[in-house]
């Protein structure tokens, strides 16, 4: 059994664009609303309407998760890393911004001085994540090359996955975002240099220091093990951008081998 736990901060589930339409957005343009938040007709179904509906109705987040997944034909497990709201809130010099303000309507342009997670003292593990996470069968827990200030630390901050995580320290696998020092989208290495973190693998393992397994960097930063090794990291090299179905095998056999 294999899990995917997601960011609440993440609203997409699966559904490719092809064939999306626009109407319900092009109305509220009409009608003089804010549409810097664009979500098409069918995206708008799941999220806007069905989700909303169901959370109305008391269901928790995960289960409508596990429901849009069934409705959809997703067989992989995804589950939320909480059922409660925790906004993300980035800092910047134009004030704090919610996520989907900075990343979305602001484009990441703002220059970000911190991030923080509100509501994070009220959420809780979900039954199922703990379950998941605890599951004896479980061999690798991997921390994917996601931005580590917005997509994982608003998992970290979930009250009791930090302990959790650090308990099961030996199974972790995190794969830098950086290559060569530099993010491949997204704005991961602008803010870590607006936040005066260096853009190196020694920054991403001192951010993960207390449940660093083992550290998978990309060939361009290879220049950088023998510091990381010295500190008694485990690190892995091997070519983490991946362009062809033969790099994601690749760096899959990597990951599994680097514990």
């Amino acid at each position: 059994m294999s899990y995917t736990l997601a960011n609440r901060n993440n609203r997409e589930l699966g559904w490719g664009l092809q064939g999306e339409t626009w109407q319900c957005m092009n109305a509220l343009e009409t009608f003089g609303g804010d549409t810097w938040f664009r979500l098409g007709d069918n995206r708008r179904s799941r999220h806007a309407f069905f989700r909303t509906q169901q959370l109305a109705a008391g269901k928790t987040l995960t289960q409508v998760t596990a429901e849009l997944c069934a409705a959809l034909g997703i067989q992989h497990t995804v589950l939320p890393m909480c059922n409660e709201p925790l906004p993300t809130i980035v800092e910047t010099e134009q004030g704090a911004l919610a996520f989907q303000q900075y990343f979305v309507r602001e484009q990441c342009k703002p220059v970000v001085r911190g991030v923080r997670h509100s509501n994070a003292d009220n959420s809780t593990l979900s039954a199922e994540v703990r379950a998941a996470l605890t599951d004896k069968a479980l061999t690798h827990i991997i921390i994917c090359p996601s931005n580590p200030l917005l997509s994982v630390a608003p998992i970290l901050a979930v009250t009791g996955m930090r302990e959790l995580l650090q308990a099961q320290r030996k199974k972790i696998v995190i794969v830098s975002p950086l290559v060569g020092g530099k993010a491949v989208k997204g704005p991961t290495a602008k803010m870590m240099q607006e936040m005066k973190i260096p853009t190196h693998s020694s920054s991403i393992a001192a951010f993960y220091a207390y449940l660093l397994g083992a550290l998978v960097i990309d060939e361009s930063d290879a220049k950088e093990q023998d510091v990381l090794r010295a500190q008694n990291i485990p690190v892995q090299i091997c070519k983490t951008l991946m362009k062809t179905d033969a790099d994601k095998i690749a760096l899959a056999k990597a990951v599994i081998s680097s514990l």
